[in-house]
């Protein structure tokens, strides 16, 4: 196992945007070429989704009565759920719902999207699995997450991962059964995992994240951060160090690269912010404070600075550059981000 140093770094710029300001995101995702913010203004929870491929804001959901805990995005459709113990399923194209799910007893706290299912878990720990085209319950389960355990289970494709004491449980959602037992060495905090593809990452007591392969049984890194969110793309673990300013470890080598941080403002996202969602796809990183959102675009160099928004360069490592260099073959679009001032709205 290897932990996070700092190496030799090379010039790499970024770009940062303003997507929303000043409202209150309860949870954040970006998948493909979509964005998406579930957020409450003025008592109302709603689902805004923009389009990476435009800058524009394609659709805004709204129909949940309480806090939304969970997204997930397949093509184009978005599962949500709510603690108004409900999950619904929207159409983007459309910008209608096109089905509300009950079953639970209590908030729903989690969901997911894997091989032609839904799978939504709640406060009590139990588990519903539905088929998304006719909505038929397939299986139920209160056997698999720990009690007070259900906030912080994650999933990815038929992949569940829950902690139990010092330990974390895979589990199978088509079967419903155990696939393995990860030891962790130290108690588990109550920040929720992190999954990918190809990695998952457990926040553990002594303020670090522990990061395992799907095909390992012994973290391949652990990473030293007060953070209080991450994400991960291919082999690059984001993290925020709970107050203003973000960083990307390559999981491969254990390189770290230096904060994301604006010099001229002498902050990165605001001066009294406090990062408390974070995702990545691609060179994409979206982030939120109880600022707003901000869209950083990797790899890309930004113009003069508007008035409004500030662009902001930093120093990456060298194999986090030559990963953008390939992004960049699928996604050209890119090099014409649009950065003209203010939100999208």
């Amino acid at each position: 196992m290897s932990t996070v140093t700092t190496v030799n770094v090379e010039d790499c710029p970024y770009q940062a945007k303003a997507l929303r300001k000043d409202i209150y995101v309860e949870f954040l995702a970006i998948s493909g070429d979509y964005v998406l913010s579930a957020q409450v203004k003025w008592f109302r929870h709603c689902i805004s989704v923009w389009d990476l491929r435009t800058d524009k804001r394609v659709a805004k959901f709204s129909g949940h009565k309480d806090t939304i805990t969970g997204l997930a995005v397949s093509g184009n459709f978005v599962v949500s759920g709510s603690r108004d113990k409900t999950v619904k399923i929207w159409e983007i194209t459309s910008n209608k719902c096109t089905r509300t799910f009950t079953g639970h007893v209590s908030e729903v706290v989690g969901v997911g999207f894997f091989k032609g299912k839904i799978a939504s878990w709640d406060k009590d720990s139990t588990i519903i699995i539905r088929d998304f085209v006719t909505g038929k319950c397939l299986s139920t389960s209160n056997e698999i997450i720990a009690t007070g355990a259900a906030h912080i289970t994650r999933s990815y494709e038929n992949k569940l991962i829950t902690p139990k004491g010092n330990h974390a449980e895979i589990w199978d959602l088509e079967t419903l059964s155990l696939i393995k037992t990860i030891d962790c060495g130290v108690k588990i905090r109550t920040q929720p995992m992190v999954v990918s593809e190809k990695f998952y990452a457990i926040p553990c007591e002594y303020m670090q994240y522990k990061i395992w392969s799907w095909n390992n049984d012994t973290p391949v890194l652990t990473v030293s951060t007060t953070a209080y969110c991450g994400a991960i793309f291919d082999h690059f673990f984001l993290t925020g160090d709970g107050v203003t300013k973000f960083k990307v470890c390559d999981i491969a080598n254990g390189s770290m690269v230096r904060d994301f941080f604006d010099a001229d403002e002498n902050r990165s996202l605001g001066a009294t912010s406090s990062i408390s969602h974070i995702a990545m796809h691609g060179n994409m990183i979206v982030a939120n404070s109880n600022e707003g959102v901000t869209l950083f675009k990797l790899g890309v160099r930004s113009k003069e600075p508007s008035a409004a928004l500030a662009f902001v360069q930093s120093v990456l490592v060298e194999p986090l550059v030559t990963a953008f260099e390939r992004l960049d073959k699928v996604l050209p679009e890119v090099k014409n981000f649009n950065d003209n001032a203010g939100s999208i709205i």
